[in-house]
C-alpha cells in the first residue's frame, strides 16, 4: 500500500539534470485512502547554511613542473605526495572572524624551567618519558636543576597565570589543584571549557579542579563547566597554552637578563625569587600587553584598565605600614610609619602590591620610589626566602635558597641626553576665543575652521605677541606667562650645566671640544598690536633689540634672561 507524492515541479535536479514532477513514495498516513494524491508545497523559504572554507585543492602542475621540482623538492607543494609525507605539519588553523567559541576555553598545560630556558616533558631529552627518566626529573627538581611550573591562559580575555609548582614540604598535587582553581574563579566566567593535554597527571589535575568548581558553582555563579579532550598522542592541539608559553618564555628571559646585569648576579631557576619572577611576568603581560582589538587581558577580565603604578622588579621601595590590625603600630605610635621592602609582584585578589621583607610577604596599598642608586642591592635581593606558596604559612622552610653567582655582565650604560629646548609659550584655543584670531596667521585660520590646531604649524610672530600682550592683563595669564619663565630658565641652567661638564671632559681627556649647533637666528622685531585704552597705559609692550625677548615696561617680571647671548638662545615667547 503506497501512495505517490508529487512536489518540486519545474525544478531541474542538480545530478541527473531532469526536471519535471518529483515523486516521493511514502506510505499511507492513519485515515489516509489509498489512491489519495496530496500536492507538497516545497517552495517554502530555504533554511541558512553556514558556510565553511572547502578545503585546499593541489594545484594540478605540468609534467616539466613536477619533474623540475623532483630535483630537491624545495619549495614545499602539496601536489607533491613526497613533500606531504615528509614536510607536511597538519592543517592549518588560522584563527577566523566568526569562527570563535562562544564558551570560553581555558587551557592548562606543564613547563619545566632549566638554568638554558623553558622546556616541554618531551623535549627534555634528558630525562625520557620512562620510569627510570620519571624519577631522574624528580631527582634533579630535589636538587633545584629542574623546576616545574603550570601555565594557565584563557581564550577570550588572553589572560595568562603561570606557578612554579614545589617538590617538597607540600602536598604537590592539591596545591597544584588550588592554583588551577583560583585562576579559573578570578576570570569571572559562569560558562567555560577547560582543555589539557593527555598527560595523566594533566588530566588528573583537570578533573579535580572541574569537582571543587562543581561543588561551589552555586556560590561562585558557575553555570556550565566541562572538559575538552585533545586527540591522542598530539601535543600540538593545545596550541591556546603554546603561544602563551612562548610569550611568557620571552618576557622571563628578558626580565631576568636584565636583573643579573644590574645586580650583577646570576640568580638559579630554584631560588624564590625566580618564582616571584615569573608570577610578575604573567602579571605584566595580562595587564599591559594589547591585543588586537586595542584591549589588555586584565580591561577583557575586569572590565577596567589597570591603574597601578609601575614599579621593576625586585626593586627596593618604601611601603606604608597597615594602618589597623594585628600589625598596625607593633613598636608604639612613635615608630615609623612607613617601612623598606623589596617589591615583588602585584596582587590581582586585592589590588596591591605585593612586597618581601625579612619577616616574610606584605601586601600594601601605598608605595613610595626610593632613590635610584638605593633601588637593587644583590644581598637584599638573594635573601628573599619566602615563596608564593609559603607566604601564607605560618612559617617558611628552613633551608635557606641556593646563592646567587658572580656574573661579569652589566648593564649597558648610556651617557646623558643633552638637555632639549623649552617648547615656545603655548598658545591654546581658549586663549584665541577669549582675545580673538589674529588675520593672516594660517594657525589661527586652522584652529578656527577645525577647532584644532594643526601640528608643525606656528602662529605668526605679530599674532603670539599680541595673544601675549593679553594675556598679562589677566592674573590667570601671567601665571602662565610666570610658569614659562621658570620653564626656560630651568632648560637654560640645564644646558649650562651640560655644557661646562662636556668642558671639563674635554679638558681632562685632552680631546677638542665639539663645535656648538648653529642656531637660527631670532626673528626680526615685528609690529605691535594696538591695545586699548588703560591695557596700552598699564603693559606698553617693547622690543628689546639687543635679545629679541618680549618686555614689558610695568613692575611685573621682567621676562628676559640677559646672562645668556641671544645668538645661542632662540625667542621662545
Amino acid at each position: 500500500m503506497r501512495q505517490e507524492r508529487h512536489g518540486l515541479q519545474g525544478r531541474v535536479c542538480d545530478c541527473c539534470g531532469k526536471g519535471g514532477k518529483l515523486l516521493y513514495v511514502t506510505p499511507l498516513m492513519p485515515n489516509e485512502e489509498e489512491g489519495e494524491q496530496v500536492q507538497i508545497d516545497e517552495d517554502g523559504p530555504e533554511a541558512e547554511v553556514q558556510q565553511n572554507k572547502t578545503a585546499q585543492d593541489p594545484f594540478p602542475p605540468s609534467a616539466a613542473e613536477v619533474e623540475q621540482h623532483r630535483i630537491n623538492h624545495m619549495p614545499y607543494r602539496s601536489w607533491c605526495r613526497e613533500c606531504v609525507e615528509g614536510k607536511a605539519l597538519g592543517e592549518r588553523r588560522q584563527p577566523r572572524s566568526g569562527h570563535e567559541s562562544r564558551i570560553p576555553v581555558v587551557g592548562m598545560d606543564y613547563f619545566y624551567m632549566t638554568q638554558q630556558g623553558f622546556s616541554s616533558r618531551g623535549e627534555m631529552s634528558d630525562f625520557p618519558r620512562t620510569p627510570a627518566g620519571d624519577a631522574a626529573l624528580q631527582t634533579a627538581r630535589v636538587k633545584g636543576d629542574v623546576v616545574k611550573c603550570l601555565v594557565t591562559r584563557c581564550s577570550h580575555t588572553k589572560c595568562i597565570f603561570a606557578h612554579v609548582v614545589p617538590v617538597k614540604g607540600i602536598d604537590e598535587d592539591n596545591h597544584v589543584t588550588q592554583l588551577a582553581v583560583d585562576d579559573i574563579r578570578w576570570l569571572g566566567h559562569t560558562r567555560l571549557i577547560v582543555k589539557a593535554d593527555n598527560e595523566r597527571s594533566l588530566q588528573r589535575l583537570v578533573r579535580e579542579a572541574l569537582k571543587i568548581l562543581n561543588v561551589t558553582a552555586e556560590e561562585d555563579g558557575l553555570v556550565q563547566s566541562s572538559q575538552e579532550m585533545p586527540p591522542k598522542y598530539d601535543s600540538q592541539s593545545n596550541g591556546l597554552v603554546e603561544v602563551g608559553v612562548r610569550s611568557v618564555r620571552a618576557q622571563f628571559r628578558t626580565m631576568r637578563s636584565c636583573l643579573q646585569r644590574r645586580i650583577g648576579k646570576i640568580i638559579p631557576v630554584a631560588h624564590p625569587v625566580s618564582s616571584w619572577l615569573l608570577e610578575h611576568v604573567c602579571m605584566q603581560i595580562t595587564a599591559l600587553l594589547r591585543t588586537d582589538d586595542g584591549l589588555t587581558p586584565w580591561i577583557r577580565a575586569r572590565g577596567r584598565p589597570f591603574n597601578k603604578s609601575l614599579l621593576g622588579f625586585a626593586e627596593s621601595v618604601l611601603y606604608k605600614l597597615p594602618s589597623k590590625g594585628p600589625q598596625h603600630d607593633v613598636g608604639g605610635n612613635m615608630v615609623a610609619r612607613w617601612a623598606i621592602g623589596t617589591f615583588l609582584r602585584y596582587s590581582r585578589e586585592s589590588n596591591t602590591y605585593i612586597i618581601g621583607t625579612p619577616e616574610g610577604v606584605r601586601n600594601t596599598r601605598a608605595m613610595m620610589r626610593r632613590p635610584f642608586p638605593d633601588r637593587w642591592d644583590a644581598e637584599t635581593i638573594g635573601n628573599i626566602t619566602t615563596t608564593p606558596w609559603s607566604h601564607g604559612l605560618a612559617h617558611a622552610p628552613a633551608e635557606g635558597p641556593p646563592r646567587f653567582r658572580e656574573s661579569d655582565e652589566r648593564l649597558e650604560e648610556f651617557p646623558d641626553a643633552a638637555a632639549t629646548l623649552p617648547r615656545r609659550f603655548k598658545i591654546t584655543r581658549a586663549d584665541l576665543e577669549k582675545h580673538g584670531y589674529s588675520e593672516a596667521c594660517e594657525q589661527c585660520d586652522h584652529v578656527m575652521r577645525y577647532r584644532i590646531a594643526k601640528p608643525g604649524l606656528q602662529h605668526t610672530e605679530w599674532c603670539r605677541a599680541r595673544v601675549i600682550a593679553e594675556l598679562a592683563t589677566d592674573p590667570r595669564g601671567q601665571a602662565r606667562l610666570k610658569a614659562t619663565e621658570e620653564r626656560i630658565n630651568r632648560a637654560l641652567s640645564e644646558r649650562v650645566e651640560a655644557s661646562d661638564k662636556q668642558q671639563q671632559g674635554s679638558a681632562q681627556g685632552g680631546a677638542v671640544p665639539a663645535p656648538e649647533p648653529q642656531v637660527e637666528a631670532a626673528p626680526a622685531p615685528m609690529p605691535l598690536p594696538d591695545l586699548p585704552g588703560d591695557a596700552a597705559q598699564r603693559h606698553s609692550p617693547t622690543m628689546d633689540m639687543t635679545t629679541t625677548r618680549w618686555v614689558t615696561t610695568t613692575a611685573m617680571p621682567v621676562w628676559i634672561l640677559t646672562s645668556w647671548p641671544m645668538t645661542r638662545w632662540p625667542n621662545y615667547w
